[in-house]
């Protein structure tokens, strides 16, 4: 017997032989040949012999079906004026399919990210709950996390299935084996894997200045990202619970490489005393494309202006020059600033 409602159209061969070869023509239900009679049956079906001669013995066999357990009882007889009995029951044999689910991922809240499957039978007459799934009409809807797995138990043997896995945001399938076969009595299992998106994370630096100091000035930056289970070194970066902290001069960069795709990120930089700060991608979510955030430090920047006023009766004490040298502290300042031109820092003029 089965739960699949398809077995009872199924047709079960059967060999009656007896020991009187001789015996030719039809018995009510069987025609035999030399003693022997050929036919099939279904599930609650029977075929009677009558007439046959008493004191012959008879053996029933039925042919093997891989996909049954066969049990009998009085497939073996002499023919008597007491009606003779065989009786076969055949029952389905079964297995068991079991799904699991591995997660790749550095982010921890993927852990808990549940996946759903469709595992679908070739017999849609198959419904109610075998182990961990329950089926209707032959479908059944799975949910699994990382390191989960589902069986279903006591399926028939010989049905085939299909197992699929709905698309899940943010995440690629990178891997399955058996979700496709057949019902068997070993164990059949499907491995389904899924790899977190990931994306990269660059951080700039351009200065912009007159003092060639601050070229090579380091500007202190803290990445900080969504996820604090994240640690370890991505790329150019080295998280410890989330948060990486680097420097960075003018025209140079860093890069978080293969961060999880989803998760937020902000990047902040330290006040340098003197610049004026503008940047732009500071905050965003890690997508499959590059993140960039970009800053840029302007040196703020200001005059002087040296004035000489002359105080003299003597006209010609008007028009006399009197030299002055102005200092920068940043000796490293070189060119022409309005009216002065610097070298090394010093400008010498006069008014």
């Amino acid at each position: 017997m089965s739960d699949a409602a398809a077995d009872a159209d199924q047709e079960f061969s059967f060999k009656v032989t007896l020991s009187d070869t001789a015996i030719n023509g039809t018995y009510r239900d069987m025609t035999f040949v030399n003693g022997a009679a050929t036919f099939t049956l279904k599930h609650n079906q029977s075929k009677k012999a009558e007439g046959l001669p008493t004191g012959i013995t008879y053996t029933v066999e039925e042919t093997a079906n891989d996909d049954f357990i066969t049990e009998s009882t009085g497939d073996t007889g002499t023919i008597s004026t007491a009606s003779s009995s065989a009786v076969f029951t055949n029952t389905r044999k079964t297995g068991d399919l079991e799904l699991s689910k591995t997660v790749v991922s550095d982010a921890a809240a993927d852990q808990n990210v549940e996946f759903t499957f469709t595992v679908e039978l070739s017999d849609r007459t198959i419904s109610g709950t075998y182990g961990d799934m329950t089926f209707t009409n032959g479908e059944a809807t799975v949910k699994l996390k990382n390191g989960e797995k589902a069986a279903a138990a006591g399926l028939p043997v010989g049905i085939s299935y299909t197992i699929t896995e709905a698309d899940a945001a943010g995440f690629t399938l990178t891997g399955k084996t058996g979700d496709t076969g057949t019902i068997s009595t070993a164990k059949s299992e499907a491995e389904f894997t899924n790899t977190r998106e990931t994306g990269n994370l660059q951080v700039s630096k351009t200065v912009t200045s007159s003092t060639a100091s601050d070229k090579d000035k380091d500007f202190s930056f803290t990445v900080t990202l969504s996820d604090t289970s994240i640690n370890g070194t991505y790329g150019e970066m080295t998280f410890t619970e989330g948060t990486a902290e680097f420097t960075l001069k003018d025209n140079q960069t860093k890069t978080a490489a293969n961060l999880p795709a989803g998760i937020g990120y902000t990047v902040a930089e330290e006040t340098a005393e003197g610049f004026v700060t503008t940047k732009t991608g500071d905050t965003g979510t890690i997508a499959k494309t590059l993140s960039s955030a970009v800053f840029t430090n302007r040196r703020d920047e200001g005059g002087i202006t040296v004035t000489k006023s002359v105080q003299s009766d003597v006209s010609a004490d008007h028009t006399k020059a009197f030299a002055f040298t102005v200092t920068l502290e940043d000796l490293t300042v070189n060119g022409t600033y309005g009216d002065m031109t610097f070298a090394d820092g010093v400008a010498n003029f006069s008014l």
